[in-house]
């Protein structure tokens, strides 16, 4: 890690650190593209839904399923879907969000093989 560059703050500020994903869901026949949440929608979603974890999961859907695209609108429809299909997309939103123990073990593992190939 130390020959890592530092960024500046135009790098830094202009990064591209989204992602997408497309996640297969055999019971909806077919697959959907997901994306990463930014830190914004994060709290957002946070101070919209308090402790309220169904809400929370539901827009997480809205803000993080890319393709195809669902609104507010839509989350009682939602709500009614297979909980595996809905639970698969929502975990992987996390997961590709960072938002999870899985990301955050994912990330030290990368951590510590970039350290074994340093010289």
């Amino acid at each position: 890690m130390k020959d890592l560059k530092i960024l500046s703050l135009d790098e830094l500020l202009n990064a591209k650190d989204d992602r997408t994903e497309v996640v297969p869901v055999p019971e909806w026949g077919g697959a959907v593209k997901i994306r990463t949440l930014n830190k914004g929608e994060q709290r957002a979603i946070l101070d919209e839904c308090g402790s309220d974890f169904a809400r929370i999961e539901m827009l997480m859907l809205v803000h993080g399923l890319a393709d195809p695209q669902v609104g507010p609108e839509h989350i009682d429809i939602l709500r009614r879907k297979s909980v595996g299909a809905v639970n698969r997309v929502i975990n992987r939103i996390m997961v590709l969000s960072g938002l999870t123990a899985e990301a955050r073990v994912a990330e030290q593992a990368v951590q510590e093989a970039e350290k074994s190939v340093q010289p």
